[in-house]
């Protein structure tokens, strides 16, 4: 059970990290699509001037923007972008959990029932969470993958004396 509990703790920070790097990806990719959308609707008045020189420029602006606007609703993420910010919080939460279920096997004299009836609670939590969010897929993008990797090393360096194998 002490191997279960620890893993599920671990891997749960993970997953809390990489969501956490993915909304602020998400995000991002949001206000540029957006800050396009707007120089596009605000750049025909500001833009007389410009336009009438540079009238190739104008056309792929426009061209950008409107192919944005049909696209947006169907780019994925941007959508599920409020149910990816519960998950961090979700995943945030079991870390808690499991590291307060971690600190009671180290630091008392626990029943051994009481542990694992937490600890599938727990899992049913993640079941629950799973269950949620089956209709989409996070996916594995190496850069954020590596931001989350030197941010995990360093929670279990810092948290769990666990030095890296990277390293």
């Amino acid at each position: 059970m002490r191997t279960k509990i620890w893993h599920q703790m671990i891997a749960a920070q993970y997953k809390a990290i990489y969501l956490s790097y993915f909304n602020s990806y998400i995000r991002s990719l949001e206000r540029w699509l957006e800050g396009i959308l707007v120089v596009a609707s605000s750049g025909a008045v500001a833009g007389w001037l410009l336009w009438t020189h540079l009238p190739w420029l104008w056309a792929t602006i426009i061209g950008t923007a409107q192919l944005i606007q049909v696209l947006k609703p169907i780019v994925p993420f941007l959508k599920e972008y409020d149910q990816l910010a519960t998950s961090y919080v979700f995943y945030k939460q079991q870390h808690f959990a499991y590291e307060q279920l971690w600190e009671l096997l180290e630091t008392e004299d626990s029943n051994a029932k009481e542990v694992r009836d937490l600890y599938l609670k727990l899992k049913a939590k993640e079941l629950e969470e799973v269950e949620r969010t089956a209709h989409f897929r996070v996916p594995e993008y190496k850069l954020i993958v590596k931001q989350t990797e030197r941010d995990w090393q360093e929670y279990l360096q810092i948290n769990h004396q666990i030095q890296s194998n990277n390293e």
